[in-house]
Protein backbone atom coordinates (compact mmCIF):
# COMPACT_ATOMS: atom_id res chain seq x y z
CA UNK A 1 0.00 0.00 0.00
CA UNK A 2 0.82 3.55 -1.13
CA UNK A 3 2.04 5.98 2.00
CA UNK A 4 -1.31 7.87 0.38
CA UNK A 5 -3.56 5.17 0.14
CA UNK A 6 -2.13 4.18 4.18
CA UNK A 7 -3.03 8.02 5.51
CA UNK A 8 -6.60 7.40 3.90
CA UNK A 9 -7.01 3.98 5.49
CA UNK A 10 -5.95 5.65 8.71
CA UNK A 11 -8.02 8.37 8.22
CA UNK A 12 -11.07 6.13 7.31
CA UNK A 13 -9.95 3.52 10.37
CA UNK A 14 -10.30 7.16 12.39
CA UNK A 15 -14.04 7.82 11.44
CA UNK A 16 -15.16 4.63 11.27
CA UNK A 17 -13.93 4.41 15.50
CA UNK A 18 -15.84 7.80 15.94
CA UNK A 19 -18.89 6.24 14.02
CA UNK A 20 -18.55 3.25 16.08
CA UNK A 21 -18.15 5.58 19.56
CA UNK A 22 -21.48 7.89 18.47
CA UNK A 23 -19.01 10.76 17.59
CA UNK A 24 -19.91 10.42 13.95
CA UNK A 25 -22.62 9.64 12.08
CA UNK A 26 -23.35 7.28 9.43
CA UNK A 27 -23.30 10.04 6.67
CA UNK A 28 -20.14 11.32 8.00
CA UNK A 29 -19.05 7.69 7.21
CA UNK A 30 -20.76 6.95 3.63
CA UNK A 31 -19.22 10.59 3.16
CA UNK A 32 -15.87 9.48 4.21
CA UNK A 33 -15.39 5.60 2.09
CA UNK A 34 -17.02 7.72 -0.68
CA UNK A 35 -14.01 10.31 -0.50
CA UNK A 36 -11.29 7.21 0.16
CA UNK A 37 -12.71 5.80 -3.07
CA UNK A 38 -11.99 8.53 -5.25
CA UNK A 39 -8.80 9.18 -3.53
CA UNK A 40 -7.42 5.61 -3.85
CA UNK A 41 -9.37 4.43 -6.59
CA UNK A 42 -7.10 1.19 -6.23
CA UNK A 43 -8.72 -0.20 -3.49
CA UNK A 44 -12.01 0.88 -4.47
CA UNK A 45 -13.63 -2.67 -4.44
CA UNK A 46 -12.63 -3.24 -0.34
CA UNK A 47 -14.01 0.46 0.11
CA UNK A 48 -17.51 -1.04 -1.42
CA UNK A 49 -16.87 -4.35 0.42
CA UNK A 50 -16.78 -2.16 4.02
CA UNK A 51 -19.96 0.33 2.82
CA UNK A 52 -21.31 -2.90 2.85
CA UNK A 53 -20.59 -3.94 6.40
CA UNK A 54 -21.46 -0.74 8.00
CA UNK A 55 -24.89 -0.65 5.77
CA UNK A 56 -25.58 -4.05 7.92
CA UNK A 57 -24.08 -2.83 11.05
CA UNK A 58 -26.03 0.27 10.62
CA UNK A 59 -29.59 -1.45 9.88
CA UNK A 60 -29.12 -3.75 12.63
CA UNK A 61 -28.96 -1.05 15.03
CA UNK A 62 -32.35 -2.23 16.78
CA UNK A 63 -31.44 -5.30 17.30
CA UNK A 64 -28.03 -4.72 18.81
CA UNK A 65 -29.78 -2.71 21.43
CA UNK A 66 -32.13 -5.85 22.13
CA UNK A 67 -29.32 -8.07 22.32
CA UNK A 68 -26.66 -7.24 24.24
CA UNK A 69 -24.52 -10.68 23.14
CA UNK A 70 -25.22 -9.64 19.49
CA UNK A 71 -23.66 -5.95 20.08
CA UNK A 72 -20.87 -7.06 21.77
CA UNK A 73 -19.92 -9.61 18.70
CA UNK A 74 -20.85 -6.94 15.69
CA UNK A 75 -19.18 -4.32 17.32
CA UNK A 76 -16.05 -6.17 18.14
CA UNK A 77 -15.92 -7.05 14.60
CA UNK A 78 -16.11 -3.86 13.46
CA UNK A 79 -13.47 -2.45 16.10
CA UNK A 80 -11.14 -5.44 14.42
CA UNK A 81 -12.01 -3.51 11.09
CA UNK A 82 -10.53 -0.38 12.23
CA UNK A 83 -7.36 -1.91 13.14
CA UNK A 84 -7.20 -3.20 10.06
CA UNK A 85 -7.65 0.33 8.41
CA UNK A 86 -5.22 1.96 10.85
CA UNK A 87 -2.23 -0.04 10.21
CA UNK A 88 -2.92 0.51 6.68
CA UNK A 89 -2.50 -3.29 5.33
CA UNK A 90 -5.09 -4.21 2.96
CA UNK A 91 -4.70 -7.60 3.28
CA UNK A 92 -5.72 -7.57 6.71
CA UNK A 93 -8.57 -5.44 6.08
CA UNK A 94 -9.88 -7.50 3.72
CA UNK A 95 -9.84 -10.52 6.39
CA UNK A 96 -11.46 -8.36 8.50
CA UNK A 97 -13.82 -7.98 6.62
CA UNK A 98 -14.56 -11.84 5.48
CA UNK A 99 -14.43 -12.35 9.42
CA UNK A 100 -17.47 -9.62 10.20
CA UNK A 101 -19.77 -12.26 7.43
CA UNK A 102 -18.67 -15.23 9.61
CA UNK A 103 -21.28 -16.14 12.50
Amino acid sequence: MSDDAADVSRSLGTTLNKYIEGQASFTQLETALAASSLTVPTYRDVFKQLYHVVSHYEIDADLRTEDPQYESIMTGKLRQIVVSLVSGSPDSLGRSIAAFWKS
